[in-house]
This record gives C-alpha cells, sequence and structure tokens, in this order.
C-alpha cells in the first residue's frame, strides 16, 4: 500500500481541473483520478471615478459625498485602509476629508459599503486629491479621483434695524441716539 497527497493551490479566479493517471502492472490497464476545484478571489471596485464635488466656498465643507467600494469577485473581501492621497498633478489633500470609511469591513461577494467624503477647499482654484483604497484583492490598492472647485463666498449685507422710528421731536431739539448695525453676511 502506498498513498500520496494532493493539494490545489489556484492562481486565478475559475473552475479548474485535472486527472492524476495511476499505471500499473496489473494488466487492468491505468487507473485515474479526475481532479476538480475552483479558484476564488475577491475584486475590489470603486465607483463613481471621478467623483465631483462642484463648486464649494472656499473654508466650507461640503455635505458628505459618498464612494461606493463593491466585491465583484467570489470570495469575501476586507477593506484594509483608507486613506486621501496625492501626486505630482493633486497636493491638495488637506482640502478632501474621509468622514465615514469601511476600514476592518468583509465584504461579501456582490455587495458593498460606502466611503463619506467632504470637500472643504483651501484656495479659489481648481482642487484634487485621490481617494486610496486597500483590501484583501489582487487588484488591490485601487484609487478614485477626488476635484472640486474653490469659490469665494458671495458678499452680502445685513442692516439692522431695517427701519428707525424717532417719533415726536421738538423743533430745535435733537432726539435720542440710535444704532444702526451694518453686516457683511457673505
Amino acid at each position: 500500500q502506498c498513498s500520496f497527497d494532493v493539494a490545489f493551490a489556484p492562481t486565478s479566479s475559475g473552475p479548474a481541473g485535472n486527472t492524476i493517471v495511476i499505471g500499473h502492472n496489473t494488466g487492468t490497464g491505468a487507473n485515474s483520478v479526475p481532479l476538480i476545484a475552483s479558484g476564488i478571489a475577491p475584486r475590489l471596485t470603486l465607483n463613481p471615478d471621478p467623483l465631483s464635488f462642484g463648486t464649494q466656498t472656499v473654508a466650507v465643507a461640503s455635505a458628505p459625498q459618498f464612494v461606493t467600494l463593491g466585491n465583484d469577485g467570489d470570495a469575501p473581501l476586507t477593506i484594509t485602509a483608507a486613506s486621501i492621497v496625492g501626486d505630482a498633478a493633486s497636493t491638495n489633500l488637506n482640502d478632501f476629508a474621509i468622514l465615514e470609511n469601511c476600514l476592518g469591513e468583509q465584504i461579501a461577494p456582490s455587495n458593498s459599503c460606502l466611503v463619506a467624503i467632504s470637500f472643504t477647499p483651501g484656495a479659489t482654484t481648481n482642487r484634487s486629491a485621490f481617494l486610496l483604497v486597500s483590501a484583501s484583492a489582487t487588484n488591490s490598492p485601487q484609487r478614485v479621483l477626488l476635484q472640486g472647485v474653490g469659490a469665494a463666498g458671495v458678499p452680502s449685507i445685513e442692516v439692522n434695524p431695517i427701519a428707525l422710528n424717532f417719533g415726536d421731536v421738538v423743533l430745535n431739539a435733537t432726539s435720542t441716539v440710535q444704532t444702526v448695525t451694518i453686516s457683511n453676511t457673505g
């Protein structure tokens, strides 16, 4: 009697198969053992790309927008890191902030989770950076372009009170002093 061990170590997703043929001298021909297996792996997807915030007043935070982290593979996916990064063309890292992330979450195949991001422009120009996400997937890390435009606030004036009533004032006398406040609310 003898035995041998067989293992399967896939290098790609999908079905795989082969056959072990055992030759011998018994006169009944060779014996065969079919090998049937399938390689499975998670696959990270990020949507939308790019994530555009449009025009936002400088130093005022936008409402959050969301990037969907999905798993279109066939095995569970774990998010291991999420950060805002830049390169030579996108150096406005501090203008974007992750409000909620999926760090540590396990995403089943065909499922997703949301990363919330806000935009607070630091200047009146085009602003950009990247959301970089790492996960337990062979196509990790993935990134999404984040972009927006910083705009100056619109000046606005407020006058308070909107009317002054001095009532009846005797001729050649001075009324009581009343104050008018002017504010820039823009």
